[in-house]
C-alpha cells in the first residue's frame, strides 16, 4: 500500500503529463508557463 502523499503525487504528474499533450494540441505550450527557467 502506498502513502496518501505519494499516490497524490503521481496522480498530479500523470495529469500534468497528458495535459500538456492536450494542451500542446490547442497551440499552448505549458512547459513554457510552468516550467523552471533560469
Amino acid at each position: 500500500m502506498m502513502f496518501p502523499v505519494t499516490k497524490n503525487l503521481l496522480i498530479i504528474n500523470a495529469i500534468l503529463f497528458f495535459a500538456t499533450y492536450v494542451a500542446q494540441k490547442y497551440g499552448i505550450n505549458v512547459i513554457n508557463y510552468l516550467g523552471l527557467h533560469f
